[in-house]
């Protein structure tokens, strides 16, 4: 029952005021990334990973159970300008357990929620350069070069990282 417990063995469990997990330069053009997570929050928006070097942005945004939907908004921004986002058809922000994939790359954006493809843009097929460079990438927060920001309050359990894009096949 997602409603209850856990997920598997050991989880994350944050308060998003000043943690969050440094994972590592992930330094991938093209990339999926997967984990399961439980939140609810007040405010009124937060970020359940990321990574910003610059203006340069690879990140979830998710809004709060305030908001009509609760969703989450998987996007990238270049130094150029340029910016593409993909959002959830699902509420994230409700307090049960999900499965999230992003992918990023050649492909486009993706992002699929408990095994459901969501949305995608195959328009936008670079990452903005946020996925290399000098910042590590954050799970319950963005990294930036001075530490984590925009910190997420909830549960983070069974990261996974690819340096490629996954069939929706391999997702469920």
């Amino acid at each position: 029952d997602p409603n209850q417990g856990h997920i598997g063995g050991a989880y994350w469990d944050l308060d998003g005021t000043d943690e969050g997990i440094d994972c590592y330069d992930m330094n991938e053009e093209t990339g999926t990334l997967a984990f399961w997570m439980k939140s609810t929050f007040s405010g009124s928006s937060s970020y359940p990973f990321g990574k910003q070097k610059g203006t340069e942005t690879l990140a979830m945004s998710m809004h709060s159970a305030n908001s009509p939907s609760h969703s989450g908004d998987f996007w990238v921004r270049n130094t150029a300008g340029g910016s593409s986002s993909v959002q959830t058809n699902a509420a994230l922000n409700d307090g049960v357990w999900h499965q999230v994939v992003a992918m990023w790359g050649v492909g486009g954006l993706k992002i699929y929620v408990d095994g459901e493809f969501n949305e995608g843009d195959t328009t936008f097929t670079g990452h903005g350069n946020a996925a290399s460079g000098d910042s590590n990438f954050g799970l319950g927060c963005i990294l930036q070069s001075g530490g984590p920001g925009y910190e997420c309050p909830g549960q983070f359990a069974t990261l996974m990282v690819w340096s490629s894009q996954l069939t929706s096949k391999e997702i469920k």
